[in-house]
């Protein structure tokens, strides 16, 4: 996908007419992800379908897919995490429209502004990004050391309180 897609939506408006979209969002508008990911350049693609469902919500349904960059938690060395989730979002304007809103949807809660798509497109994918992430233990270069080898020597150190030992009475 090449199109660049809007910088801001009115979904509720799009949900009414039943606009799609379909294209690429730059990482450089997301803060949050550029916070944390090693490769701010990136691009997400973004498929998105506004509708409204039997019920007469307002929903969104679609995917995001990007691959960001993040650093693996056991070897601090980078690595790459493929994301691919779905979106179902139920628009609603108030907490309360939030709680009544079919299990299905997750809430987009909208006011009178329009939403900066970056920013919706951004939070699905910090959604889906693990809170620790790792490399696969067969890839990660700080599992080697996990092996009973690595226990071994580490067996074969002198313990540092071995000398309190001798000072304690019998």
């Amino acid at each position: 996908m090449s199109n660049r897609l809007p910088d801001y939506i009115d979904p509720a408006r799009f949900a009414d007419t039943g606009n799609a979209l379909a294209g690429t969002v730059p990482f450089s508008r997301m803060q949050r992800l550029t916070d944390i990911a090693g490769n701010p350049v990136g691009v997400a693609d973004v498929e998105l379908q506004f509708d409204v469902d039997a019920q007469g919500t307002r929903i969104v349904q679609g995917r995001v897919r990007a691959e960001v960059e993040l650093v693996c938690q056991r070897c601090l060395r980078p690595m790459s995490w493929a994301v691919d989730t779905e979106v179902h979002l139920g628009i609603v304007t108030s907490e309360s429209e939030a709680e009544q809103l079919a299990s299905v949807y997750d809430p987009l809660l909208i006011g009178e502004d329009p939403l900066p798509l970056a920013e919706l497109v951004e939070d699905e994918i910090l959604l889906a990004l693990p809170v620790f992430p790792r490399h696969e233990a067969g890839e990660c270069v700080a599992a080697v050391g996990d092996t009973q080898e690595g226990t071994a020597r580490q067996s074969d150190k002198p313990n540092p309180f071995a000398v309190l030992a001798r000072l304690k009475p019998n």
